[in-house]
């Protein structure tokens, strides 16, 4: 790590220089993986930054057992400190779901649209005009009832299943890893990529290993990639992925004219 923060003991490994964080966020669209977990000693809850213009591992930090109230509020604190950020998190196990939940509550109450900073499937899947949704959706966020956010936090957030664990652990892996394997930066991370196995016919870890930081980490790169709707999350579409190829190095002439072509 370039920078290594700490704030209420939680540990966050930057891989942008200290003086430069400030900018770089204000100036960048980033978006935060989770995959959560009950924090009690086994599986972490594991978090990835990814910079959408690059793939670049920006931030990344693992927590083993913390209380998921203080880490939701941790959460927050980064969300409102950088708001160009919009957090994936996977929604499969309760600890997911308290942590937006969490979210949800603290978003409204500053009168910040959630639909707006968390992956949600009404904004993914162009359910904003249906009945009901429409009617909630053209209301200030301080004007909605507590009521609506209830039914509709099922929507949010990701929800893995077998057959998108397969796609997560055969093509997504291999664009992630053609993309952006060079900007993986954090030892966590790159350690849980290169220790995945093959069992029964399926990628996985290995009994001794973890694989939490990998599907934080694709949990990422697959927004970037398959999510819908980005605008809505404030992600200007033009740039996602628009300087891969460029980072570390100089833009070239012939580079330049084409990105002006293609803007």
């Amino acid at each position: 790590p370039l920078f290594t923060e700490i704030i209420n003991r939680y540990i966050l490994r930057w891989y942008i220089k200290e003086e430069e964080i400030e900018s770089f966020m204000a100036d960048n669209h980033c978006v935060i993986g989770i995959d959560p977990s009950n924090a009690v000693g086994r599986d972490s809850i594991a978090m990835t930054m990814l910079d959408v213009r690059t793939l670049q591992t920006v931030a990344a930090g693992c927590y083993n057992e913390t209380n998921l109230i203080k880490f939701s509020d941790y959460l927050m604190s980064l969300l409102l400190k950088y708001p160009k950020t919009t957090l994936i998190i996977e929604t499969n196990h309760a600890s997911g779901s308290a942590i937006v939940d969490y979210c949800i509550l603290k978003l409204t109450a500053l009168g910040i649209d959630p639909f707006t900073r968390i992956f949600n499937r009404i904004v993914d899947k162009d359910r904003l005009e249906e009945d009901g949704i429409r009617e909630m959706m053209r209301r200030p966020v301080h004007h909605r009832p507590e009521r609506f956010y209830e039914q509709q936090k099922r929507h949010f957030g990701f929800i893995t299943t077998s057959e998108s664990r397969t796609m997560f652990y055969s093509r997504l892996i291999q664009d992630a890893a053609k993309h952006a394997g060079q900007y993986v930066r954090d030892r966590t991370l790159s350690s849980e990529i290169r220790g995945l196995v093959e069992k029964n016919g399926r990628i996985d870890h290995v009994a001794s290993g973890h694989d939490d930081m990998v599907i934080a980490w694709l949990l990422c790169h697959w927004f970037v990639n398959q999510a819908r709707n980005l605008g809505f999350y404030g992600i200007d579409r033009s740039m996602v992925m628009a300087d891969i190829n460029t980072l570390g190095r100089a833009e070239t002439h012939e580079e330049a004219l084409e990105k002006s072509r293609q803007e």
